[in-house]
């Protein structure tokens, strides 16, 4: 509609009763697949989504080390007391 009417987002907005605004994030947000004639987010709303789940998998891989470093000082120092009592 705000293609083929000529009208601005805000005109377009009043006459759907749409909030202020609202269309600008939604065009931020999703793109128009012409040749598939489908909404599909927008690249820039993809990329965050890839962000937010490197961050997650970041996260995961970051307690995952921690969590071999406690166990590897543990081994190590258990390994270092039975050569000592040995």
């Amino acid at each position: 509609m705000l293609k083929t009417s000529g009208k601005t987002k805000s005109e377009v907005e009043r006459e759907l009763g749409l909030l202020h605004g609202l269309l600008r994030q939604w065009l931020k947000r999703f793109a128009v697949n012409e040749i598939e004639n489908k909404l599909e987010l927008s690249d820039r709303t993809e990329l965050e989504a890839q962000i937010k789940q490197l961050k997650r998998d970041n996260a995961i891989l970051q307690e995952e080390r921690d969590i071999l470093k406690k166990r590897y000082r543990s081994f190590r120092g258990n390994a270092t007391n039975e050569i000592q009592d040995g």
